[in-house]
């Protein structure tokens, strides 16, 4: 299933300036964002982007997205300095390559990873352009001299596990 799924979005890949959604009207999204945040400001996600950063209260270490696409929200969060690194998760080959491409492009693509596949294993990790192995089924995140493994615990944020 997660094959079929990531050969379809293969073949629909928007790129940067294209307009087909609601969210690429600045109307729509100042609207948008004026119920999230109380603010009408255009931009996708921005009004979600500003609430997050007055909730947390301060930067937050790691962000992880599940059906990442091409990043634009998730490069975003690492821009306005809301979040020190991300990882992409996405089932499409081409649209993970598209994120880490956009996040080199952005000067952020030390601080993106993406990772293609399910969560539970047969995963492969593009960096920086680079596609490699990466089979384990639990979650990895970089650490001083390493890897360290965790599992992610629901409802909390990385930071506090």
């Amino acid at each position: 299933m997660a094959t079929t799924a990531g050969q379809f979005w293969d073949k629909h890949v928007r790129y940067l300036n294209d307009r087909v959604n609601w969210w690429s009207s600045d109307a729509c999204t100042a609207a948008y964002n004026e119920q999230v945040c109380g603010q009408a400001v255009p931009g996708n996600s921005r009004g979600c982007r500003i609430a997050l950063t007055a909730a947390a209260g301060r930067p937050l270490g790691r962000g992880v997205s599940v059906g990442a696409g091409a990043g634009d929200k998730e490069r975003a969060l690492l821009l306005d300095g809301i979040v020190g690194e991300m990882r992409l998760w996405e089932l499409s080959e081409a649209r993970a390559a598209e994120a880490s491409r956009r996040a080199a492009a952005d000067s952020v693509g030390d601080r993106l990873e993406a990772r293609i596949g399910s969560l539970c294993g047969g995963n492969r990790q593009l960096r920086s352009g680079h596609l490699g192995s990466q089979p384990a089924p639990h979650a990895r995140y970089r650490s001083g001299a390493g890897v360290e493994r965790r599992t992610p615990q629901p409802g909390r944020l990385a930071d506090d596990q």
